[in-house]
């Protein structure tokens, strides 16, 4: 679940982007209105305007990343990471749709191929603050599902050095602490107080509750 709000996270944030600069082709007004329709959350709706894109053109990076991110909202994560990997192979430097498709294989278990698509991403877009949260974020999600806690750690305070005020980074660097017993030092529980100070409503992890 944690991965799919992630992904559709992230999608909202860039949106606009889809339609300013990364089509650069006769399909731009039909993405436009697939954008507004995601935006609006009528899924079905825009994609059906996808689908109508793919039908003309298969390989359309941007229509294949877009009903990708639907079909994972939707919980059909193998539809999912056909489509997210068909727009990277389209598209290989297609940072969003490669961070999309390493949250998708990580909510598939599939965490070996997802840390490569995140690596990915390092190289697609290496100077945009946002992305490198986001991908050290994902790293860091890979050790934690496979119980490399400490390296785990190190990913979660990269993605807070890229972005001091990624709520996502900071909660899983105070969770990963807290399952190594390391709630003593006191970092874990200042992350955990900004959090709910800036947040006071949002609902955490049990760990992180009783900390």
């Amino acid at each position: 679940m944690g991965e799919k709000l992630n992904l559709w996270g992230r999608l909202s944030r860039t949106l606009d982007d889809l339609s300013d600069g990364l089509v650069p082709d006769g399909f731009s007004g039909q993405i436009g209105v697939a954008r507004d329709l995601v935006r609006a959350e009528d899924l079905d709706a825009a994609l059906v305007v996808l689908e109508k894109i793919l039908l003309e053109k298969a390989d359309h990076a941007v229509a294949l990343y877009l009903s990708g991110a639907i079909f994972q909202r939707r919980g059909d994560v193998t539809e999912a990471i056909a489509r997210l990997t068909a727009s990277v192979t389209s598209r290989p430097q297609f940072a969003d749709a490669l961070l999309a498709l390493g949250d998708t294989l990580v909510a598939d278990g599939q965490y070996a191929a997802a840390e490569t698509q995140y690596r990915r991403v390092l190289h697609a877009a290496p100077d945009k603050s946002d992305r490198l949260s986001a991908v050290y974020c994902g790293l860091g999600d890979t050790h934690l599902r496979r119980g490399t806690l400490d390296r785990a750690v190190l990913d979660y305070r990269k993605a807070l050095l890229a972005r001091g005020d990624d709520d996502r980074a900071a909660t899983s660097l105070a969770e990963a602490m807290l399952a190594l017993g390391r709630a003593d030092t006191g970092e874990a529980l200042a992350h955990l107080e900004r959090l709910r100070e800036r947040a006071p409503g949002k609902k955490m992890s049990e760990r992180a509750e009783l900390a």
